[in-house]
């Protein structure tokens, strides 16, 4: 294995070498900060695993501002809005008021998408809760529907002499997204009250290997940092906090699969204390091999089952234009020509987006253009398979037109 120096440093422990584990590329939007792809690494020091690359913290702040799924109330997680959604986040403000019992508490949600965790935090009786959220839709809806303080900022805007200082702040699945780690957690520092707390909660990466939901899916444009609780530990000791309690949780998506979160509280003290990392992770990399091996024999036979499905008559359709989809369009045998590629999606966020010049049409044009066109349609959202075959069957039904071939791909996850 050959050290190599990064692109980007270490986000746990700062060290500028690594080694190489496996390059991923994707077939974005046009104008996507990432259409390059990244190289995932591990630090040589600390083991910690991440997505080298060069893109900046102020692409990324872009893309979450004008780009984000997260004000959409039908696909978006953080609001609430769902019942699997609504279920986590109120066994998180649960746990938050185990921890923090004192109603008066000033509580901060760093990236608080629509503002659910605020909404079951309230619920509860705090009384001094805000937000902060990149996206101006998301800060509309959380001050609309959760009535409390929430601010349009970049996690790295200047705001502190805006919203004070806090008793707790909450990263809850926001520093998985994080390139600039360092600057993120000199923010929490400056926003802090004395002795005050931090809750983190981020998807576990020792636990990917459990259940692979769809494949390589933790590897995606958005998620560039994988924690766990040694690497929790690790990153905030540095920063001269105590961890309190944590541990790790099982979420359920909208699938009704488990997804494995790691979590933890960590209290501030008064001095950066380096010597107080515990580390290099000893288990992480033979955790993450077994993913992506497990990844890699789902990914080549949903790769079957399109080109089995190309071999109809060349043309096919994708709905569901999210991070499988873009990785299956890495596929040779698809055609980017308008006349035979269509991309559907029910996001009204993506819809008018095109993927090299092909434009992402709303999934209720789909039943007026197989008439026209004839092609199959791959499915490609494991998720919300069940959700989007069944809309579907009934658009089909109710257009009085021949149902085409519906190929999901959810069954290639059991092959593995």
């Amino acid at each position: 294995m050959h050290k190599q120096r990064s692109k980007r440093a270490c986000p746990v422990c700062k060290s500028e070498t690594s080694y190489f584990i496996k390059e991923f590329n994707f077939v974005l939007f046009d104008g996507h900060p990432m259409r390059d792809g990244y190289d995932l690494v591990h630090c040589s020091n600390c083991n910690f695993v991440y997505a080298d690359t060069t893109i900046t913290q102020h692409d990324l702040d872009d893309y979450y501002a004008n780009l984000s799924k997260y004000e959409s109330k039908s696909i978006s997680t953080g609001g609430g809005y769902t019942t699997y959604d609504k279920e986590r986040l109120i066994v998180t403000a649960d746990y938050i008021h185990s921890q923090l019992p004192d109603l008066n508490k000033r509580i901060l949600d760093l990236g608080c998408a629509s503002g659910g965790l605020l909404k079951e935090l309230k619920h509860l009786g705090y009384r001094n809760i805000a937000g902060i959220d990149p996206s101006i839709a998301c800060v509309n809806i959380t001050r609309r529907e959760v009535q409390c303080d929430c601010f349009q900022f970049s996690l790295f805007d200047d705001y502190e002499e805006t919203v004070g200082k806090f008793d707790l702040i909450i990263l809850s699945h926001v520093m998985e997204h994080i390139l600039d780690v360092d600057a993120a957690m000199n923010k929490l520092l400056g926003l802090l009250n004395p002795g005050g707390c931090v809750y983190i909660e981020c998807p576990n990466a020792s636990n990917y290997k459990n259940i692979v939901h769809s494949p390589f899916q933790e590897f995606n444009t958005e998620h560039i940092n994988h924690f766990n609780l040694v690497s929790f530990v690790n990153l905030f000791s540095a920063y001269g906090f105590t961890k309190q309690h944590g541990g790790t949780k099982l979420m359920k998506l909208a699938s009704n699969q488990d997804y494995d979160a790691v979590y933890s509280i960590f209290r501030r003290g008064s001095d950066k204390a380096l010597s107080n990392a515990i580390g290099p992770d000893e288990h992480i990399l033979s955790e993450i091999a077994l993913y992506i091996s497990r990844s890699e024999v789902i990914f080549e036979h949903m790769n079957r089952q399109i080109n089995n499905a190309l071999n109809w008559n060349g043309k096919i359709a994708l709905l569901g234009i999210g991070q499988l989809a873009f990785k299956l369009l890495l596929n040779p045998t698809i055609q980017f020509d308008s006349d035979m590629l269509f991309l559907f999606d029910n996001n009204a966020m993506n819809v008018g987006k095109t993927i090299n010049g092909i434009k992402v049409r709303p999934g209720e044009q789909i039943a007026e253009l197989v008439e026209k066109y004839q092609f199959p349609i791959i499915i490609t959202s494991t998720i919300f398979e069940k959700e989007l075959r069944e809309q579907l069957i009934k658009m089909f039904q109710n257009s009085k037109s021949i149902k085409p071939e519906i190929i999901g791909l959810s069954e290639s996850i059991y092959v593995a």
